[in-house]
């Protein structure tokens, strides 16, 4: 019984150690094991183009992508065979609805042409109408001038009708000339008469109200110094106050340990970028700003980041005009290890982990903050 007993527990610890094992190598080959990639820039007389691939374990597991001016895609394979495609979305997304929005502003604007046209021909008709109407009234008019200066020639006697107007007729049309000329005489003086009153007494009501505010002014500047100085203590006090949040929530941040912490963060995020450097760097890199100036500075930057490069790698400068034109070909590796040990740096460092410590506390309480505003507003 005790043999059969030893015996289970021997191959449980075997398993155990497999099991174990196992783990070990594959923590080992995805922390030593590098991660290969290969990039590929084109950027000529053609559209921008660009190719990428990353494999890991002889490309056991490996992704590619391909970017075509604004779109692309991105395979993921194992074993060689593909197991998903995800694609990037378009750059322009606001094409189609833009697209909608001219075809509804050409049916609009073709209903208007219609309803202008509509518009037109009623206005036409009406206006012709009208001129067929005034037609016939200018023609009876006509015929009712010829037929009364006809009636008048005709009457006995060979003369006309006015000829035989009494003078107590004339003396009445003459006097109601004169009335009416009188009336409108006096018609125009009482509206100027009016509008002279009307601007008067606005003027009047103008002056009154500026003397009122003049005065009100007038009595105003004697508290003015005091107001002045009553709104700059509670100006200096609010700005007070701002820098002192200011100073409370950044203090952490300006701290003399803080700048020397990100000294030592610069110092590690070094060697990490040192172990991610390129391994293979062919081709060239032609860039312009249209300013000399800019493009000078920009160029000097590059040889500062890529200074080993002057035999397989060319930079080229356009001072004259706005360019870019690349012909690029990158290879490199990334090791997890760096990145493992990057982090246990960060982590092993006591004010970072202060630092850190502050800020999820602040997260805290301003996600606390914004739960109960939105309470509140519920």
């Amino acid at each position: 019984m005790v043999q059969i007993i030893l015996a289970i527990l021997r191959i449980i610890g075997i398993i155990l150690l497999i099991v174990l094992g196992i783990a070990a190598v594959l923590i080992l080959l995805v922390l030593f094991w590098p991660v290969e990639y290969q990039i590929s820039l084109r950027k000529e007389d053609q559209a921008f183009e660009a190719e990428g691939r990353a494999g890991w374990l002889f490309h056991l597991l490996s992704a590619d992508v391909q970017i075509r001016e604004r779109t692309g895609t991105i395979t993921l394979k194992i074993f060689g065979r593909r197991l998903k495609t995800f694609r990037i979305p378009e750059g322009r997304k606001a094409e189609k609805p833009r697209s909608q929005k001219a075809s509804r502003t050409e049916t609009v604007t073709r209903s208007q042409e219609a309803s202008r046209a509509e518009t037109e021909k009623t206005r036409s008709q009406t206006t012709s109408e009208t001129g067929t109407q005034t037609r016939k009234v200018q023609t009876g008019r006509q015929t009712s001038r010829e037929t009364s200066t006809a009636g008048q020639k005709t009457k006995p006697g060979g003369k006309a009708a006015s000829a035989g107007i009494s003078p107590r007729r004339w003396a009445g049309r003459i006097r109601r000339t004169v009335s009416s000329v009188v009336s409108a005489a006096g018609n125009i003086l009482a509206g100027v008469s009016g509008a002279a009153a009307g601007i008067a007494a606005r003027t009047i009501q103008k002056a009154a109200k500026g003397l009122v505010t003049a005065m009100a002014f007038a009595f105003r500047m004697q508290e003015l110094p005091s107001d002045i100085g009553d709104i700059a203590d509670s100006f200096h006090d609010h700005v007070d106050a701002k820098i002192g949040s200011f100073r409370r929530k950044a203090g952490p941040f300006v701290s003399p340990d803080a700048f020397s912490l990100y000294g030592r963060i610069m110092r590690h995020l070094g060697r990490l970028l040192h172990s991610f450097r390129l391994r293979r760097l062919e081709g060239y890199l032609l860039v312009g700003t249209g300013k000399p100036d800019r493009t000078g500075e920009l160029i000097g930057l590059l040889c500062m980041i890529l200074p080993d490069t002057a035999g397989t790698y060319e930079l080229r400068a356009d001072f004259y005009q706005a360019t870019l034109k690349t012909r690029t070909d990158a290879a490199g590796h990334i090791r997890m290890n760096h990145v493992l040990m990057f982090l246990i740096r960060l982590l092993k460092d006591k004010e970072f982990r202060k630092l850190l410590a502050h800020v999820r506390r602040k997260g805290k309480e301003g996600l606390k903050g914004r739960s109960a505003k939105k309470r509140k507003r519920k």
